[in-house]
């Protein structure tokens, strides 16, 4: 289910046995993309359309993944022991005095600094 620790495939010969498993498991297409290291973020959006509204934005950081460090379904599952999430500043609901810029913020350039900062 989602993506597991061996959704990231290192070489091109394990490909195939990879998208078999896939395939047999699930009865669908398989995608293909190539991965792209790098921080990750998610973003809870209410509404759609003009009425869409940024909740709130975190960083995923992955604290425990045996060898892969991706955001995967085991570590979405025992997200207590094998995740950290930050959250973003700056990319909340609106706010009626004007301080948060709610979509705005993901239409920027770069990312606001982590709530850490």
């Amino acid at each position: 289910m989602g993506i597991t620790s061996d959704s990231v495939v290192l070489n091109r010969q394990d490909l195939p046995g990879i998208c078999r498993t896939l395939l047999d498991q699930f009865g669908q297409a398989v995608l293909i993309e190539e991965f792209l290291c790098g921080r990750e973020f998610t973003t809870g959006v209410v509404g759609t359309g003009r009425q869409a509204k940024v909740m709130g934005t975190m960083e995923i950081i992955v604290l425990a993944d045996p060898g892969k460090d991706i955001y995967s379904f085991e570590n979405k599952e025992g997200w207590k022991d094998r995740v950290q999430y930050l959250l973003v500043r700056g990319c909340g609901p609106p706010d009626p005095g004007g301080g948060s810029p709610g979509l705005g913020c993901l239409a920027g350039a770069g990312m606001p600094g982590r709530g850490t900062d």
